[in-house]
């Protein structure tokens, strides 16, 4: 049975208003996934997700909602090697897969699959240009976001 590489992530026994979630419909978001943000994050227990949490800044409250399922395509298309390069890359402008694919050392066809999974989960748009398509980034905030996780000094390893 074939696996989707980047399915939306589901939660069960999650209850929001009815606003909130006629708003996530409009934006094709599952509100089974969304989570708002809430009450303080418990500095006891760093490796917890809190249900919800209010984020602190200089004094500063700022309330912000936490999307799982956004977290899950996220987390999915990081999860493998080639598409962690491919997002990088384009994290520098747009790109082309021939030319991606000669940069990584693979085959069209599987950065042209790679690709396809990240468009799926969200993450990159295509865009026709003649013969060729131009990949890149969907939200100009997630190059942002990958440097910042990636200039995180974590302890540990995942092995």
């Amino acid at each position: 049975m074939a696996q989707r590489c980047c399915g939306p992530g589901h939660l069960t026994g999650l209850r929001l208003d009815q606003d909130r979630a006629a708003r996530l419909a409009g934006f094709g978001c599952d509100a089974q996934s969304a989570i708002p943000v809430s009450s303080q994050v418990s500095s006891r227990n760093p490796n917890r997700l809190p249900d919800s949490a209010d984020l602190y800044s200089s004094g500063v409250t700022v309330s912000t909602g936490i999307d799982l399922g956004t977290l899950a395509r996220i987390g999915m298309a990081l999860a493998d090697p080639t598409r962690r390069r491919a997002l990088v890359r384009l994290t520098g402008g747009p790109g082309y897969p021939a030319e991606m694919a000669e940069e990584f050392g693979t085959t069209r066809a599987n950065l042209s699959n790679h690709l396809a999974c990240l468009r799926e989960c969200g993450l990159v748009t295509a865009t026709a240009e003649g013969r060729r398509v131009r990949y890149e980034l969907a939200d100009d905030r997630l190059a942002d976001g990958l440097r910042i996780l990636a200039a995180l000094d974590l302890p540990g390893s995942c092995g």
